[in-house]
């Protein structure tokens, strides 16, 4: 699945780059990101996943979802 497929039925979803990049999998837990992956950043009552957004993308991430603008 590329990442266009994956949101193209997104209202909001706002995507910078390739749409025909190739997606492996979708993790929640930026320790499990790897090559292709995308991940999700979920802010929980405790931890901000947004914090482990560069770990994600250290271990290959190629897209993030957030709902933090910043």
């Amino acid at each position: 699945m590329t990442i266009g497929e994956l949101i193209q039925n997104m209202d909001s979803a706002v995507l910078t780059g390739d749409h025909a990049t190739e997606v492996a999998s979708v993790e929640y837990d930026s320790r499990k990101a790897g090559p292709g992956s995308v991940f999700v950043a979920i802010r929980g009552y405790s931890v901000d996943g947004n914090c482990f957004i560069g770990d994600a993308l250290k271990r290959g991430a190629i897209a993030i979802v957030t709902d933090d603008p910043t």
